[in-house]
């Protein structure tokens, strides 16, 4: 490669990586993976018997990126009450109630995220903390199982048209074809994403058990998927 493609390549994805960078969503995946790849570290360097001051400094790293996290996604709620409004319109019965039931679950997420991160700064220490710890988890599980469900149905709908359009020889079904098979990829991408993602809820309600090597290798993985998806 010329030097010329290969400066040109460079600036193509220095201004991919800027506007990445410059949408909340895309700071947060960068953020989430620093997080998630810290926990490892804490986990791998307490499992080797590293020094308490090189385990503290990834457990540290991993406190400081969370919390910043918590904050900057103070109001997101309110995102999701707003995708809860624009599913009503969607003209697919289950899939128009699996939005809405996942954007309400996760509105009452980030809410109780949210309080989570008031009492840790100790600007106001919220009562049963835990509970509401607790409840985040359960919010995030369940909008989760409500996007799953969405990817499956989605995915029937998907193999029932691949069917149709494969019983036909004609060049605007080969090409309905090839249209399908990426949507298929697609969901199946995000049907995988979330179904890892599942086990970070699920293991912090107890309902799975997971030591913190796979907890945060699950999350080190979603992270780089959702980074992937948003670039």
């Amino acid at each position: 490669m010329s030097l010329a493609k290969q400066l040109k390549a460079y600036n193509d994805f220095q201004d991919k990586l800027i506007r990445f960078m410059n949408t909340s969503t895309g700071r947060d995946k960068v953020n989430r993976l620093v997080q998630f790849l810290a926990k490892f570290l804490q986990w791998y360097t307490t499992k080797k018997g590293y020094h308490k001051d090189v385990v503290d400094r990834w457990k540290n790293l991993t406190s400081a990126v969370a919390s910043s996290r918590k904050l900057f996604q103070i109001g997101k709620s309110q995102e999701f009450m707003r995708a809860l409004s624009k599913a009503s319109d969607i003209k697919d019965v289950p899939i128009k109630y699996l939005t809405m039931l996942k954007s309400l679950s996760w509105s009452f997420w980030m809410s109780n995220d949210a309080l989570t991160w008031v009492h840790a700064a100790g600007i106001w220490k919220v009562e049963k903390i835990n509970d509401v710890a607790k409840r985040a988890s359960q919010f995030w599980l369940a909008g989760l199982v409500f996007s799953i469900l969405a990817h499956v149905y989605r995915l029937r709908q998907n193999s029932e048209n691949l069917e149709r359009a494969k019983g036909k020889a004609d060049e605007s079904s080969k090409e309905q074809t090839r249209d399908l098979l990426t949507q298929r990829n697609h969901i199946l991408y995000n049907l995988l994403q979330d179904s890892l993602d599942a086990v970070l809820p699920a293991s912090n309600l107890g309902y799975v058990t997971v030591d913190d090597g796979i907890f945060s290798l699950v999350g080190v993985t979603t992270s780089i998927m959702g980074a992937r998806s948003h670039w």
